[in-house]
C-alpha cells in the first residue's frame, strides 16, 4: 500500500504535532501538512529526525483556505505522486502503537472493495468509544474526516469535497454525496481505535463539560450541518437530527450562558449560522 496521510494545520501545537508524526511515520510514504496558519519556518527540519524529513512536503501559503480546499490539494498531491491511498488526520489525532499497521491490513484485505469509497476507524474520545461493537466492519453513513483512508481512484474520478463549505461537515456531505450520486458507500472498522478529541473540553463549575467552540466554529457547525440535512433529507438520519438541535442548537445555548466566555459571540454564530444555513449560503464567512 502506497500511503500518503495528510493533516491540516491551524495553529498547531507544535509538542503535539511532533508526537502525532512520530507515531506514523514509520507506516506511510509520505506526510503532506498543510499550512492553513503559518508555522515557524525551518520545523520541520529542526524538530523531526533528518532520517524522516524526506517524506514531509509542506503545502499551502499560511492562509486559512478551510478544510475542503486543504484536502482537495492534498489530494491532489497524492494523485499526482502515484500514491494509492490517502489518509486524512487532524492536527490532534493520533494512532497508539500498531494500530495504523493493523488498520491498512484490513483496508488492503478488505473483500469487497468494490463500492467502497471510504474506510474509516472508531472514533475514542477521551475513553469514550463511537462504535461499542465487536464486529469485523459496518457500513455507516458517515465518518469524521479525521482518520479516514481514501483508496485514490475516488479522486482521479473528479470527487472532491466542496469548497464552498469551508470547515465543518465536509466530511458527511462527502460521504452523502459519494451514497447518493455513485452508490459509494463508508465502511468503519469498529476495531481499530484512533485517538481523536472533540472541541476543547471545559468543565464547568455546574460539573458538566462543554466543547467550548469559539464562535467562528459554532457558526460553521450550525449553518453547514443544516444545509446538508436540507441537501440530503434521507441521508441526515434521525439520531444526527437529534444532535443537532439537542446538543449543537439548545445545549449549546445552555452551556454558552452557564459555562462559557465569549457569550455575545458565540450565540450570534448560532443565530446568524441557522438563517445562514435556511437560505443555503456557503463560503466563508467572520462573524464580527
Amino acid at each position: 500500500m502506497k500511503l500518503t496521510v495528510t493533516i491540516v494545520l491551524f495553529c498547531p501545537d507544535l509538542v503535539v504535532l511532533k508526537r502525532n508524526i512520530l507515531s506514523i511515520i514509520e507506516d506511510v510514504d509520505f506526510v503532506t501538512l498543510f499550512l492553513n496558519s503559518p508555522i515557524p519556518e525551518k520545523w520541520v527540519e529542526e524538530v523531526l529526525p533528518s532520517v524522516l524529513t524526506n517524506k514531509i512536503v509542506i503545502l499551502g501559503t499560511g492562509v486559512n483556505l478551510g478544510i475542503a480546499t486543504a484536502l482537495n490539494t492534498s489530494a491532489k498531491w497524492a494523485l499526482s505522486n502515484e500514491s494509492e491511498y490517502l489518509l486524512s488526520l487532524d492536527q490532534d489525532s493520533y494512532f497508539k502503537p500498531g494500530e495504523l499497521s493493523k488498520y491498512k491490513y484490513l483496508v488492503e484485505n478488505y473483500k469487497r472493495k468494490i463500492g467502497i469509497g471510504i474506510f474509516g476507524p472508531n472514533i475514542n474520545n477521551r475513553g469514550n468509544l463511537l462504535y461499542n461493537s465487536k464486529n469485523d466492519y459496518l457500513h455507516v453513513a458517515e465518518t469524521i474526516t479525521s482518520g479516514c483512508i481514501y483508496p485514490i481512484e475516488i479522486f482521479s474520478k473528479g470527487n472532491y469535497f466542496e469548497d464552498a463549505l469551508f470547515i465543518d461537515a465536509v466530511d458527511y456531505e462527502f460521504c452523502y454525496r459519494l451514497e447518493e450520486k455513485y452508490g459509494i458507500n463508508t465502511v468503519v472498522f469498529p476495531q481499530v481505535c484512533l485517538q481523536h478529541e472533540v472541541g476543547e473540553a471545559l468543565k464547568s463549575l455546574w460539573g458538566f463539560k462543554t466543547d467550548n467552540y469559539s464562535a467562528f466554529r459554532t457558526y460553521f457547525i450550525l449553518r453547514n450541518q443544516l444545509i446538508i440535512w436540507k441537501r440530503y433529507p434521507n441521508h441526515f438520519s434521525k439520531s444526527y437530527k437529534r444532535t443537532y438541535i439537542n446538543s449543537h442548537l439548545i445545549g449549546r445555548i445552555v452551556k454558552i450562558l452557564l459555562a462559557e466566555k465569549n457569550k455575545y459571540s458565540k450565540l450570534k454564530a448560532i443565530i446568524v449560522g441557522i438563517i445562514h444555513g435556511f437560505q443555503g449560503r456557503t463560503g466563508f464567512y467572520k462573524i464580527q
